[in-house]
Formats: C-alpha cells, structure tokens, sequence
C-alpha cells in the first residue's frame, strides 16, 4: 500500500504517518529503514508509546519524527532535548498563553492540530496555525478542513457560536 501512495504522490507533497504510538521498535525501524532516504517524508508521527522516549530518540536520529500523545504524557518528556517537531492541540493543553507565547517568539517544528473542538476554540485553532504558518518553519496545520459536528457550537459564524455557548 505504501509503495502505491509514493507512486500516486506528488514530487512536492509531504507525507506524514501516524501511528499514533501502536508501533513497536522494531515496526518503527523497518519504516524508518525504508523512508530514510524518501524526501516527501515530512515525519513519523507518534510511531513509538509515549513511554519509550529512548526509543522515540533514537527512530529521531534516523528520521523526523513528531511527537503527540507523548505532550500528554505523565511524566512529560524533556521536552528542552527535541529537536524534532511537536503537534500541539491547543483544546488537550489548557491555558493557551504559554503555546502563544511560543509561537510569538518563533519556536520552530510546532504543528497545530484540532481535536474537536466548538466554533469559539477553532477561531484558537486557526489563529495559532496562522501564526505557526508566519513562523520560522511553516507547515500545513491538522485542521480537518470542512469536518465539523453539526449545531450551533460547530458554526462558522462566531456569533452563532456565542449565542449557543450563553
């Protein structure tokens, strides 16, 4: 199947795995094996659980890797050695200054993505993604384009949103 995606895809598009960390090392190793040297490759994301962060370093020295569930991981991982990109859902972290503040200051390899949220946290979304897109390494954000819930807290226009929210 992958063999058949590469030939499908174009020289300028950017693939990204996700395997949302149900791969083990060895799994991990043999894509690793055969993306090495793919220069569509943009990152395995999550190929690893959360818990292997030896392993997640080391698949990183082979090839780019982005960490998720692992943002979310008790203990959080040391985040000051990554070298390698992070997807961060703004709804899952919280208080959104410190992700602001991040992207502000020009904190490269972070990738926005949704996680369902209402109308008032897309306009979140979608404004951190335009600041990551202005940033020093700008990236397609995971922003599920035209897919959302139906009802009023889904709605593009804000002040349905706010009027379902009161």
């Amino acid at each position: 199947l992958l063999e058949q995606l590469l030939a499908l895809l174009p020289a300028d598009a950017r693939l990204r795995l996700d395997a949302n960390g149900g791969w083990d090392r060895a799994t991990a190793g043999a894509w690793a094996d055969r993306l090495r040297a793919e220069p569509r490759l943009a990152w395995l994301e999550q190929p690893l659980p959360p818990s292997d962060w030896a392993g997640l370093e080391a698949l990183a020295a082979r090839v780019p890797v982005a960490l998720d569930e692992s943002l979310r991981h008790s203990p959080p991982p040391p985040l000051q050695r990554w070298g390698g990109w992070q997807v961060r859902r703004p709804l899952l972290e919280g208080d959104p200054r410190p992700l602001l503040a991040a992207l502000a200051t020009g904190t490269p390899r972070l990738m926005l993505s949704t996680a369902f949220e209402t109308g008032i946290g897309r306009r979140l979304v979608e404004h951190l993604a335009a600041l990551q897109a202005a940033g020093p390494t700008p990236t397609a954000p995971g922003l599920a384009p035209g897919w959302r819930p139906p009802g009023p807290l889904f709605a593009l226009d804000p002040w349905r949103v706010w009027g379902a929210a009161a």
